[in-house]
C-alpha cells in the first residue's frame, strides 16, 4: 500500500481528503500534468485540527477505530467522518500513540454510526 509519507495516510486517503475539499495543493499542476504540491504548514494545520482534543491512548480498545475502519463499519463516506472531527461533532476521538498522523485517530464506531445514520439505525453490540 502506498501511503502520503506526510499525512501517514493511504494514497487514496489523501486523495479523497483532496476532492472533498480538506486538503487544498498550494500549487495546482495537476491540470499541466504534474503531482499537485501541498504546503506542509496547511498539512500540519490540517492534522492539528484532526488530532485536536484528541485523548493519547497505546492501544485501540473495543469500539475504537480508525477513520477508514469506521466507515466501513458504520457504512459511510471516510470524508463524513473527517467533517464530523473538524466541525467538532464527536465526543469521543483518541490518538494512538503509536501511530502518527492521519491513521492515528481512531473514534468510537457507535458515535459515528449514530451521527450518520441517526438512531434508529444504530445496531447495537450483543
Amino acid at each position: 500500500m502506498v501511503r502520503h509519507a506526510y499525512l501517514n495516510t493511504p494514497r487514496v486517503q489523501r486523495d479523497m481528503l483532496y476532492r472533498a475539499g480538506l486538503i487544498v495543493p498550494k500549487v495546482r499542476a495537476a491540470d499541466h500534468g504534474a503531482a499537485d504540491q501541498f504546503a506542509p504548514e496547511d498539512l500540519d494545520a490540517f492534522l492539528g485540527r484532526l488530532l485536536d482534543g484528541a485523548a493519547p491512548v497505546k492501544a485501540a480498545r473495543n469500539g475504537q477505530v480508525s477513520i477508514p475502519e469506521a466507515a466501513r463499519l458504520a457504512y459511510c463516506m471516510r470524508e463524513e467522518i473527517v467533517r464530523l472531527i473538524l466541525d467538532d461533532s464527536l465526543a469521543r476521538k483518541w490518538r494512538l500513540t503509536s501511530e502518527r498522523g492521519y491513521l492515528s485517530v481512531l473514534v468510537d464506531v457507535e458515535e459515528v454510526r449514530a451521527l450518520v445514520r441517526g438512531p434508529d439505525q444504530v445496531l447495537y453490540r450483543r
